[in-house]
């Protein structure tokens, strides 16, 4: 029993070595090693117009100088390295922000409102219950640039039958932004 006791207090801290809570369930993997300034380009694995706008907006927010992946290369179309490597240093751009919304859980509740003192009206509405986003950060002032210099991984629940991928993703983008911001990392 004490073999495990001894066993389990030093394997605790060594399983979360790697992982740094910044925020309400958002958790950073990596170093910041250099601090993040310059053009940074945006790229997601999703279309939503507000929460590109949300995050652009928030990056410049922050003295970054933010860039939609799709204002340089167009949506849909195939690229090579090359094209893409000479695209990025026309524009001078430093870093980039691969934001990707990987899980998005939804429920079915079903609710009643009253419409006059004798009918009910019952509707089912699909309710978000967790949306998942990663964000890989790749700084491409260093050689090896083809793996992300670090990690963060943040997830929020709907909380309500109003709120939607959109929003809840909004609330996770923001954790993370203003989680990097106590960490120091954003340089002005």
């Amino acid at each position: 029993m004490k073999k495990l006791i001894i066993i389990l207090i030093f394997l605790i801290p060594i399983i979360t070595l790697g992982q740094e809570k910044l925020g309400n369930k958002i958790y950073f993997y990596g170093k910041l090693k250099d601090k993040i300034k310059g053009r940074t380009v945006v790229r997601f694995n999703f279309h939503n117009p507000k929460v590109e706008k949300y995050t652009l907006d928030k990056l410049y927010y922050e003295g970054l100088d933010p860039i939609q992946w799709n204002s340089m290369f167009l949506p849909e179309t195939e690229y090579t390295d090359e094209e893409i490597s000479n695209t990025l240093n026309k524009y001078k751009i430093d870093n980039i922000f691969f934001i990707k919304i990987e899980d998005v859980d939804k429920g079915n509740s079903t609710i009643g409102m009253n419409l006059t003192s004798s009918s009910v009206y019952y509707a089912d509405i699909e309710l978000i219950e967790l949306v998942k986003i990663t964000v890989d950060f790749y700084n491409l002032n260093n050689k090896n640039n083809t793996k992300p210099e670090w990690k963060v991984i943040g997830e929020a629940s709907g909380g309500s039958e109003f709120s939607t991928v959109t929003s809840v993703s909004k609330k996770i983008i923001g954790r993370i932004i203003n989680g990097l911001y106590q960490k120091g990392a954003f340089v002005y």
